[in-house]
């Protein structure tokens, strides 16, 4: 489809996903046999977007949105509630103090009080408990906001929090598997990303790069300026700056 729309479209802004490595990376792990096909599968998907624009010379950026650690335990967050004594029973949840959202190796508690000490006190009884972040920690990571979860939880290797358990216990074990959504500076956490192209100096090093750095990065590339972005211009990385609103 890609390869279609640059032939006969030309588009000024192409975005492309490919999902394998994701899809495989979490099933079997970052250091699979099945990821390195994904990785190579991806590889020449890419190779065939750039072979579409034939003489041309795209700028292009390449970027995945999370790295990858191994898992092998599925938690599941609801359980350890019911088991404490916080929910009532699994078709409860709604009614119960502490409610629970799995995000990987992060885990959003929302509630207060006496129920959100004894949610935290039965996830660190079972050694589930890496970090824990409360409302203050959040705003210094630039997580605040009205959705914001009263509490986090990180979980340590090889554990990752996800609702419904297919054995229907707290654990599951999956023998290898692979997760994200620890903290940025976590090992094998980080994202990647690639830029190259006529706007963009060779060999320059990206250290520190986030993702929320792309797009003003590709807006300033084309001509534009994102008022209030997230990000910043990765501007060490681009041989000329545009610069100009439009």
């Amino acid at each position: 489809a890609a390869v279609h729309v640059i032939t006969t479209r030309a588009p000024d802004l192409l975005l492309v996903h490919f999902v394998a490595a994701d899809t495989y990376g979490h099933k079997f792990g970052p250091d699979s046999a099945e990821m390195r096909w994904a990785l190579q599968a991806t590889d020449r998907f890419i190779a065939a977007v750039l072979l579409a624009y034939g003489d041309r010379d795209p700028n292009v950026v390449i970027v995945s949105d999370h790295g990858f650690a191994p898992v092998r335990w599925r938690v599941d967050p609801h359980r350890v509630l019911v088991e404490a004594g916080i929910a009532a029973g699994m078709h409860r949840l709604d009614e119960a103090p502490v409610r629970a959202i799995a995000n990987g190796y992060s885990l959003f508690l929302y509630g207060s009080g006496a129920p959100m000490d004894a949610a935290v006190t039965a996830f660190r009884a079972r050694k589930l408990v890496e970090r824990e972040l409360d409302a203050s920690a959040l705003k210094t990571l630039g997580l605040g906001g009205p959705h914001a979860p009263d509490r986090v939880l990180i979980s340590p290797l090889p554990y990752y929090f996800k609702e419904k358990t297919t054995n229907g216990k707290v654990l599951e074990d999956l023998t290898h598997a692979g997760m994200h959504g620890h903290l940025p500076d976590a090992p094998g956490n980080q994202a990647t990303v690639i830029c190259s192209g006529p706007a963009f100096q060779r060999g320059a090093q990206l250290n520190g790069a986030r993702l929320i750095d792309v797009a003003p990065t590709i807006a300033e590339v084309m001509g534009f300026v994102i008022r209030k972005p997230a990000g910043r211009v990765l501007s060490g990385a681009l041989l000329v700056s545009a610069g100009k609103a439009r």
